[in-house]
């Protein structure tokens, strides 16, 4: 390991970078906490920046074989010695995600769009916690806040829709929604899906009726479940 490092600091001094990195990510991948190995690349990807993706490789492999609490340890000391700060704090984030602390995770991905705000993953990494944490509201202004970038990585409002339905107090959650924002033809059309299930005929026809009526270009489908209800 030591041998490991002295030689990418000969290789660095004389510009042999190349071989540079070459040491430091086989020092990082064998122990991902190696301060000077992280010092030395941080340098790397100011020079050549596809540095990262090899950090984060060494990263994903740690997370793959159950070690997520090195990899974040890894991208912890990254986010604090790199002038680049959006990536790590993404992969922190990923990190927090898959050990299913949703809270911490949320707070990287916002950092991350703080100090980049198209960063995709970021955006929707974000939105995968606020569903997890079942912050339905939040993650409903979430999506208006990032509708463009969300939609390219295939994310919609149904995903969010659908998730509330799986819910026991779903109706109230529609209710609460539609309040804040009764224009929206897409929460009528699920809420009344939702009561059509329940079998509330009345307040499903009630709420497809509301939905056809602010939109009916898309919603013209919607007639004909109403008309199947009706029956």
């Amino acid at each position: 390991m030591d041998n490991l490092i002295e030689k990418g600091k000969k290789y660095f001094e004389k510009k042999e970078y190349g071989e540079a990195y070459e040491c430091f990510i086989k020092a990082l991948t064998r122990d991902p906490t190696s301060e000077s190995a992280i010092e030395y690349l941080v340098k790397l990807i100011k020079i050549e920046s596809d540095t990262i993706c090899s950090i984060n490789d060494v990263g994903d492999e740690l997370v793959n074989t159950g070690k997520t609490q090195k990899a974040l340890d890894m991208y912890k000391i990254f986010l604090k010695k790199s002038p680049v700060k959006d990536g790590f704090l993404k992969e922190i984030g990923d990190c927090y995600y898959n050990l299913e602390n949703y809270v911490k995770a949320i707070e990287s991905f916002k950092k991350a769009l703080k100090y980049n705000p198209d960063h995709q993953p970021a955006m929707v990494m974000g939105w995968s916690s606020l569903l997890a944490l079942k912050k339905y509201k939040e993650a409903k202004k979430w999506y208006k806040k990032y509708q463009e970038g969300l939609r390219m990585a295939d994310c919609y409002p149904r995903h969010l829709y659908e998730a509330i339905m799986e819910e026991k107090n779903a109706v109230n959650i529609f209710q609460e929604l539609i309040k804040d924002d009764n224009k929206n033809p897409e929460l009528w059309y699920y809420a009344g899906l939702l009561y059509k299930n329940k079998k509330n005929y009345k307040e499903a026809v009630k709420h497809l009726n509301k939905a056809y009526k602010l939109n009916s270009k898309e919603y013209d489908f919607v007639k004909k479940i109403i008309d199947d209800i009706q029956k």
